[in-house]
């Protein structure tokens, strides 16, 4: 969704993935590299610190497999995104660039940097907790000084894709699992009552989606209710909200339900139960024939499912758990007279 975002409205295909909070663990790799993305940014910190393989600083451009890594200046980009985000008046904003600027050059220069990534989150550091006007004033000046400094000969402005196609990376083995924060205190355990509660119903929105994807496919309303029970600012200690998580799960579970009272078993004859799908798109569910299970997709209308005799149940399989539709049927074996008789 946030590839398709990209490319309609920005007119841009994009190339890298920037991971929500900056949170990175090797489990990524074959998802990212799955996706066609080529590069990420992790921090100068928290990341680089536990990487294993050819490191150097974090002035040089790396690669994890075939996806590849900057590592951002942790300092310059904290005190733009934490300080300089609350610059009150243009006079604020002009000094906050200058001295960002200043620091940049300065940096690379004494650094001899081959690339020196500054990083923050997005347009968050501009609009939230509240719009500042003064924040726009300051990128608009740093940019024009840091583009005063190109003129110069000092610096060179790239874009990381620019990088990916000019420089050889260095070669790592192996990144530790951490966020932009370090650990996962912020989201995990601050406030842990509350917290365990919404990872509760991440759980269970996982769940119902899972179940929904398996059983009738998802739509792009799935997936907004999946990111909004897992929009990480609503999980954040200061931020946590119970209630906002419990309302999207509830949108999933509803949806999910919808599916599973859509299948009705409506009768049997002979070896056959007739089972009745009210959806107008086929259903993928499991059926359940005493310990035999087979995976069955019932069109719409009715469907004559062949069982023998015994017990007969129906489920769609989620993430964790089966849903049961309607109540199992017991079927008896119908016995011939002949067999009878003897």
């Amino acid at each position: 969704m946030g590839r398709e975002v990209t490319e309609g409205v920005m007119g841009v295909e994009p190339r890298g993935a920037w991971l929500p909070e900056m949170s990175f663990s090797m489990k990524l790799l074959p998802i990212l590299e799955g996706e066609g993305v080529e590069y990420t940014v992790l921090d100068g910190i928290n990341h680089f610190a536990g990487a294993l393989g050819e490191k150097d600083s974090i002035y040089r451009l790396y690669a994890l497999k075939s996806i590849k890594v900057f590592f951002r200046h942790t300092g310059i980009s904290d005190l733009w995104s934490f300080k300089y985000s609350n610059v009150n008046n243009v006079r604020e904003a002009v000094a906050g660039a200058r001295d960002l600027a200043i620091r940049i050059v300065a940096e690379a220069h004494i650094n001899k940097a081959e690339v020196l990534t500054i990083a923050l989150d997005g347009e968050n550091w501009m609009v939230l907790p509240r719009p500042k006007p003064a924040a726009a004033v300051l990128l608009d000046k740093l940019l024009g000084y840091l583009r005063r400094a190109e003129e110069l000969g000092l610096i060179r402005l790239v874009k990381l894709c620019e990088v990916v196609d000019e420089i050889e990376p260095r070669l790592l083995v192996s990144v530790p699992s951490r966020s932009w924060r370090g650990g996962y205190e912020k989201w995990l355990s601050e406030r842990r009552r509350i917290q365990e509660n919404i990872w509760r119903n991440v759980v269970e929105a996982y769940e119902c989606f899972k179940a929904l994807q398996n059983a009738v496919g998802v739509t792009e309303e799935d997936a907004a209710s999946l990111m909004h029970v897992v929009n990480s600012d609503h999980i954040w200690a200061e931020f946590a909200d119970e209630e906002f998580s419990a309302e999207w799960r509830r949108v999933l579970e509803s949806r999910l339900k919808g599916v599973l009272s859509s299948i009705r078993i409506v009768g049997a004859k002979g070896h056959a139960v007739h089972v009745m799908n009210l959806l107008n798109k086929p259903v993928r569910v499991t059926i359940y024939r005493d310990s035999a299970a087979s995976l069955t997709e019932l069109k719409p209308g009715l469907n004559a499912v062949r069982v023998k005799g015994g017990v007969m149940r129906i489920v769609v399989r989620g993430w964790r758990r089966e849903h049961q539709v309607g109540k199992p049927i017991l079927i008896r074996p119908k016995i011939e007279r002949g067999r009878q008789a003897r």
